[in-house]
Formats: structure tokens, C-alpha cells, sequence
């Protein structure tokens, strides 16, 4: 295997020279490199497709770049995220195209539906699977080191045989050995591609747990502005009584003064919640990219039983996985810094051919074919500065997998806890709202046939029965707030609600 490359090799720089030894004029013909194996294409869902059947060839004198393994403790294993092993981006992933301006509004009425078409709407997505995109492009170009560089100029000016005019060159390199110069570059821009596609997945959770968000903060602003409304009216009832009784002379002009002012209060209170609501819509407008339904559902029993299937694992969370994807750069980054520190041996070959008047018995073309070994004597310490600055970029990515495995556990404990306690308050709020309601009813009945209740007892009570529904309300939605993030903690979003990016 290793004749067979230093053959082709070989056959590539002899091949070159040739060609300027049987022409007087260059051809510079360099072979189009084959492109990526798999690229991404959004026309209009974001798919990977095949470019090419060939795969790059690599010449076996380099030194490959070895795996890279993470220590843990005394025991080393595979990093799990591999250039090799990255999630395919299939149409069956990319579930809904991206949104133009001319495509028609998609009917998005619950909160699957929407969080899909936020996905494929923003373009903050798009642009991170175009960086994605170009990492890729980034092996193609360390991969080209394996490969001859053939190079051509021409030069004017006095030659060594005495007399001026120009000189046509050719020169041809082919690396033979280099420590792993070539395959530590490869090695780091695959794990470039890794990180990057980490980095496009984590883009996908954070639009898809924005639209989320704003689905329920609209929906809870709906429910607000509902109550408020409903307090409104009740209050006005109560005006319109206590107006009736100062006329008829049964209560004194400051029962009606009381319930005027409730009913600014009850107003000022709906203002505000319309105000949010609108801010909620016009949030997710934004995402969408269209104008969302006035009535968006929250499935809460497909909510948990998501919840249920989720068997939290610290490899699973995005910040853990960037932080490994990091390592593996750092570590790519180390071995390239050590690989830069020693000789590389190359064939070297050129022809020149001269153009101005030679000289009776010199030859127009001058051949050269040399063995090079080229090494760095002296750079000011410059190389064993960058082996350590990679080890020390090497041990500070290894503390932050640490750091990020113990961040996302104490995000799903502490959203556990607040499922659990607004799960339980739910329940108390709904009897407490139960309560008031009775309340209200026998204070009517206490105030209107037996005058053992004021107007104010009544008035009371409206404003206990509209916080009690504003505070159940708010711990429902609070309650779907905490489990879509749980469900982001966990590093399920994109397999909950079966975006693109989701891993199989």
C-alpha cells in the first residue's frame, strides 16, 4: 500500500515536469479536488447529499492522525463524537422547509406544529449549517497536504550564464514523510466539523425552546387578559347594584365610589395584560415568520408522556457534548504542535526553461530532482511554546466537560423540584378558586336578603376570585415552562419534537 502511493506520487511530479520539457509554452492544467463526500443543501429543507463517489486518496508515508481518546480517571475511552459518526441531516429529519416570502402561511395550531415552523423559519439555523458547510470545505483543505503541489512562474532578469531575458519554471512537491503534520491537520479540522455540527444542533434547541416559550407565554397572556375581563364584568354588576341601592336610598354614595374604583383597577389591570399579550405575539411573529393563531393548543398529556420517556444522560446535553468536541480539537491541536516540531522529507523536482538568447552549448531546460529534508533549527522556542499552550488548552477543555456535566445535572434536579412543587400547588390553587367561588355566592345571598354583608365583602371576594384564577393560571403555564426546558436540559428537544438534527 505504501509503493502504491509513493508510485503515484512519483508518476504526478515526473508527469509535470514532462510537460514543460516537450512544450514551449506552460499548461497549467491542475485537476479540479474532488469536493466533500456530504454537504449540506437547504432548496428548500436542509439535507446532507453526496458530491462525489471518490473518496480523496491518501498516501500511506504520512503518519496518520491518530484516534483521539479521552482520559477519565485511570481508564481511556472513545470520544463518542467523531467526524465519523455525525448525525445524517435526511429530509426525514428536516420535517418542514424553510419559509420564503412568497410561500403561503402554514396553519400551525398546536405547539409541535409551531415549534417546527419556527425551526424552519429562522435563519440564525441556516447560518450556523452554512459555517458547518465550510468546516467541512476546511478537511477537503487539510487533506490536500497528502497530495503533490505543483507550482508554475516565470522570472526575468540577468541569468547565471551572463546574458538577460525570462525563464519559465515548473516545480513539483510531494511530501513523503511529516510526522503527522498532515494528519494532525486533518484530525483537527474534523473535529472542527464535530464541534460545528454541535454548535447547529444547539442553534435548533435554542429557536425550538424560544418558540415554546413564546407559545406559552402567549397562551398564558390569553388566559390573563380572560380573567381580567371576567373581573371586569363581574365588577361592573356589582356598580350598576350599588348604583341602584344609593338611588333607592339603601346604601350610601361611597359603596358607589368603592366600586367605581374597582372597576379602574380591574381595567388598568386588563390594559396590562393585553400589552403582554401583544408582546407575545409580536415574539413569536418573529419566529414563525407569519402572523400565529389566535388559539395555539398545548397538548399537556403529550407533554408528559415526553416527560416520561426521557432518561436523563449528562452525554445527551448539548454543553457536554460541545465541551467534548472542544477536547478533541485541543487534543488534535497538541498532537499538530508536536508534528510542527520535526523535520518533514520531501521529493522534490523542476524544470526551467530559459526563453532569451542561450548561449551555444547551454541548454534551454534545466532539470532538477532532489530528496528534502526540511527542519527548523532555531524559532526562538516558538515550538515547545505551542505544545504547551495545546496541553494547557487540552486540560482547560477537560475541566469544562466536568463543569458542564455537573451544570446540567443541577438543571434537571432543580426543574424536578420545581415540576414537582408546581404540579402540588396547581391542585391547592384550583380548590382555593373552588372556595372563593361558594364565597361569592353566599355573600351575594348575605348582602342582598340579609344585610349582613357590605358591598365591600362582595368586592373582596371578586378580587380573591380573579387572583386565585391568575395564580392557577400562572402556575399551569409556569409548570409547561419547566418541562419544555426540561426537555432542553436533557438534550431531547430535537427528538421530542422531531426536528431536524434529531439523532437516531
Amino acid at each position: 500500500m505504501r509503493y502504491k502511493y509513493w508510485k503515484a506520487g512519483l508518476i504526478t511530479v515526473v508527469s509535470s515536469i514532462a510537460l514543460l520539457g516537450f512544450s514551449e509554452q506552460v499548461i497549467a492544467d491542475t485537476a479540479p479536488r474532488p469536493q466533500a463526500q456530504k454537504h449540506i443543501v437547504c432548496n428548500p429543507q436542509c439535507a446532507q447529499v453526496s458530491a462525489s463517489p471518490e473518496p480523496a486518496p491518501q498516501p500511506a508515508q504520512s503518519v496518520p492522525a491518530q484516534p483521539v481518546y479521552k482520559q477519565s480517571g485511570t481508564t481511556g475511552k472513545r470520544n463518542p463524537f467523531s467526524y465519523d459518526r455525525l448525525p445524517a441531516m435526511d429530509g426525514k429529519a428536516a420535517r418542514a422547509p424553510f419559509a420564503s416570502a412568497n410561500q403561503a402561511p402554514v396553519q400551525a395550531d398546536d405547539l409541535w406544529q409551531v415549534v417546527s415552523l419556527a425551526v424552519s423559519h429562522y435563519p440564525s439555523i441556516r447560518d450556523a449549517a452554512s459555517v458547518l458547510e465550510e468546516q467541512r470545505e476546511g478537511v477537503d483543505v487539510a487533506r490536500a497536504g497528502y497530495l503533490p503541489k505543483v507550482d508554475v512562474g516565470i522570472s526575468s532578469g540577468r541569468q547565471s550564464f551572463g546574458s538577460n531575458g525570462q525563464a519559465l519554471s515548473l516545480t513539483a512537491s510531494q511530501m513523503l514523510y511529516d510526522f503527522g503534520k498532515v494528519g494532525g491537520a486533518v484530525s483537527e479540522a474534523e473535529s472542527n466539523v464535530v464541534l460545528q455540527q454541535v454548535k447547529w444542533q444547539g442553534e435548533i434547541d435554542d429557536i425550538a425552546l424560544q418558540a415554546a416559550e413564546a407559545v406559552i407565554e402567549v397562551r398564558r397572556y390569553e388566559a390573563l387578559v380572560n380573567a381580567a375581563q371576567s373581573q371586569k364584568e363581574q365588577l361592573k354588576k356589582l356598580q350598576q347594584l350599588a348604583a341602584r341601592r344609593v338611588s333607592e336610598g339603601a346604601s350610601t354614595q361611597a359603596d358607589l365610589i368603592q366600586a367605581q374604583s374597582r372597576v379602574e383597577a380591574a381595567e388598568a389591570s386588563l390594559l396590562a395584560s393585553q400589552t403582554q399579550l401583544s408582546q407575545q405575539r409580536s415574539k413569536l411573529r418573529t419566529l414563525i415568520g407569519q402572523e400565529p393563531l389566535n388559539k395555539i393548543a398545548v397538548p399537556e398529556n403529550r407533554l408528559v408522556q415526553a416527560l416520561a420517556t426521557i432518561d436523563p444522560n449528562v452525554e445527551m446535553t448539548i454543553g457536554v457534548q460541545q465541551a467534548e468536541a472542544e477536547w478533541s480539537v485541543a487534543q488534535a491541536q497538541v498532537s499538530q504542535a508536536r508534528a510542527n516540531a520535526k523535520p518533514t522529507v520531501s521529493l522534490d523536482a523542476g524544470v526551467d526553461k530559459y526563453l532569451g538568447n542561450v548561449p551555444t552549448g547551454r541548454d534551454e531546460y534545466a532539470y532538477t530532482l532532489t530528496v528534502s529534508v526540511k527542519h527548523s533549527l532555531f524559532d526562538g522556542g516558538a515550538p515547545s511554546a505551542r505544545i504547551r499552550g495545546a496541553g494547557q488548552a487540552a486540560r482547560a477543555a477537560e475541566e469544562r466537560i466536568h463543569t458542564r456535566k455537573l451544570e446540567a445535572q443541577n438543571s434537571w434536579f432543580r426543574l424536578q423540584e420545581q415540576m414537582a412543587g408546581l404540579s402540588s400547588r396547581i391542585k391547592v390553587l384550583g380548590d382555593r378558586y373552588k372556595s372563593m367561588v361558594d364565597t361569592r355566592a353566599l355573600y351575594e345571598q348575605q348582602y342582598l336578603a340579609l344585610g349582613t354583608r357590605s358591598l365591600l365583602d362582595l368586592l373582596n371576594a371578586e378580587q380573591e376570585i380573579f387572583q386565585a384564577q391568575t395564580d392557577q393560571e400562572n402556575s399551569r403555564h409556569d409548570l409547561w415552562l419547566a418541562q419544555v426546558n426540561y426537555i432542553n436540559a436533557t438534550g431531547h428537544m430535537r427528538n421530542v419534537f422531531a426536528l431536524m438534527g434529531a439523532s437516531s
